[in-house]
């Protein structure tokens, strides 16, 4: 049985209201009816009667009223609950968004810094220079070949280094025709060498310079240089960005 306006907290707090007006009201009768009752005595009987009805019906209406107030307390702790449901629910939407915003500006800025770094030329600094030049007149001068992709990046960089080289007093040699042109070109700098566990003094100079300055240039066994004390810098492509 579904009580008149259970579900409407409104309904159920105007229900009570008048349950309780209604209850104040049949108690006052109670008291008029026995007062009336013990001033006179032929209808005492009558009136007795009548108290007993309006008491009866002030348990009722009392009764109703405890039942739609604890309702109407119910509905309350539900709308409160809906309402900090909803209030949670938006508040965890808004982090949720404001994590897809992040993680969308993350992304845009990975973006923009992979376009950038490929954009960009590689390049040695005036103190790159300064110390790649030093390492290399301590350890006197050196002759060697040079292979380079043809990509302008890679032609700009490896002139960079060739610069640093020649100045001081190390000899650049194009490598010879017989070694032919390379299908794929790696990416990186590499130092060639016949032997990497035999390598010529002049490779793990120019190797050792290479990575002080913080270019990495691993050894590399090419077959052309076997048996030859001679060794050649390959300059490649500009390796993925990580």
């Amino acid at each position: 049985m579904t009580w008149p306006g259970w579900d409407s907290i409104e309904e159920v707090k105007r229900i009570a209201s008048d349950a309780e007006i209604t209850a104040v009201i049949l108690l006052i009768v109670v008291a008029l009816l026995e007062l009336v009752a013990l001033l006179w005595k032929r209808r005492e009987k009558l009136f007795i009667v009548l108290a007993l009805v309006a008491l009866l019906l002030l348990a009722g209406v009392d009764q109703l009223a405890n039942h739609y107030n604890h309702r109407k307390d119910l509905l309350y702790d539900q709308r409160e609950n809906s309402i900090t449901q909803n209030l949670q629910k938006k508040a965890n939407d808004a982090a949720a968004d404001a994590k897809d915003a992040r993680s969308q500006a993350k992304d845009a800025q990975r973006v923009a810094d992979e376009l950038k770094y490929a954009n960009a030329y590689r390049g040695l600094s005036s103190k790159q220079r300064e110390k790649m030049l030093a390492l290399l007149r301590a350890n006197g001068p050196a002759s060697l070949y040079f292979v380079t992709s043809p990509d302008p990046e890679s032609q700009h960089f490896f002139a960079e280094i060739a610069n640093v080289l020649t100045s001081a007093g190390w000899k650049l040699e194009m490598h010879p025709y017989n070694w032919g042109t390379l299908e794929t070109y790696p990416a990186g700098v590499q130092v060639w060498v016949g032997d990497t566990k035999q390598a010529p003094r002049g490779a793990s100079v120019l190797q050792s310079a290479l990575t002080n300055i913080g270019v990495q240039a691993p050894g590399w066994n090419f077959f052309m240089l076997e048996k030859q004390d001679k060794f050649a810098l390959y300059v490649g492509p500009k390796p993925l960005q990580k």
